[in-house]
């Protein structure tokens, strides 16, 4: 066999490999003949005999804690037994930030704060993509939460109990969302506080998600845009340094990103 006919029957076997898997792809039931901006990542892991959760749990930010459980109508870390009460009466940052800015501008800028890289940051993107992707429709999630933030230090805290306080009709891919990110990202969080002699503060908090209503070529273009921010941030986080449970995160969503885009092909 001369050296171009087996390069080109090589070929031809990539060719038909490359092939078989796209078409596995393009029949996957888990898809159950959706849109691709409707798969969900409980598509993704069925489709890819994986477990079915990101890799990131409950933080405990001390280990003497007694673990997080649901208490009176919200999550808490530890033993507070004050926590729930002083959540029914929460302070609005933004009020305290405007009435005393060099007091709580530092507490106001974290509770707007999406996280970055840190461990709150990547729990809320990870129940971002697990609990939200392809399941809000055309209806926003709008968290609302209180939290409860226990004196750790002169000018440090960490929630330690978070009440979920949703507008009446939120979705349940909503009121999902806000349970895994108030477990997995609010609690244990750090906080900065103002020096002063209160061990117990109660805040308003959450965040605001809202459907893109783009035609579907735009949307394939976000997804596009989603993937390779993802796969920067990949990058980035090798380069700092970070875990590999935080490198291993982004790579899944990154992963799972793609698997939805090669449905859309």
């Amino acid at each position: 066999m001369s050296k171009r006919v087996l390069l080109f029957v090589v070929a031809l076997v990539i060719l038909s490999i490359s092939g078989y898997a796209l078409l596995a792809y393009r029949r996957d039931p888990s898809r159950a003949n959706k849109p691709f901006h409707e798969l969900t990542y409980d598509d993704y892991r069925r489709a890819q005999g994986k477990p079915d959760r990101l890799g990131v749990h409950a933080r405990h930010a001390d280990p003497a804690n007694s673990g997080t459980r649901w208490v009176e109508s919200g999550w808490m870390m530890g033993s507070h037994p004050l926590a729930p009460e002083m959540a029914r009466s929460p302070a609005d940052l933004d009020e305290l930030a405007t009435s005393s800015p060099e007091t709580w501008k530092n507490t106001q800028m974290w509770k707007l704060s999406h996280g970055g890289v840190t461990d709150f940051g990547l729990a809320r993107q990870a129940c971002m993509v697990e609990k939200l992707k392809g399941r809000l429709g055309d209806q926003p999630c709008q968290n609302d939460i209180v939290v409860v933030v226990e004196r750790t230090g002169s000018t440090d805290g960490r929630v330690v109990f978070v009440r979920p306080e949703l507008p009446e009709g939120s979705i349940d891919a909503c009121r999902e969302y806000s349970d895994c990110v108030s477990q997995r990202g609010w609690l244990g969080r750090p906080t900065p506080l103002p020096d002063e002699d209160v061990a117990y503060y109660a805040f308003r908090a959450g965040d605001v998600m809202l459907p893109f209503m783009g035609s579907e070529q735009e949307k394939l273009e976000l997804l596009q845009k989603q993937t390779q921010a993802l796969r920067t941030q990949i990058d980035d986080l090798e380069k700092a340094g970070a875990s590999r449970e935080h490198v291993a995160l982004i790579k899944d969503m990154a992963d799972f990103y793609e698997w939805v885009l090669a449905q859309a092909s």
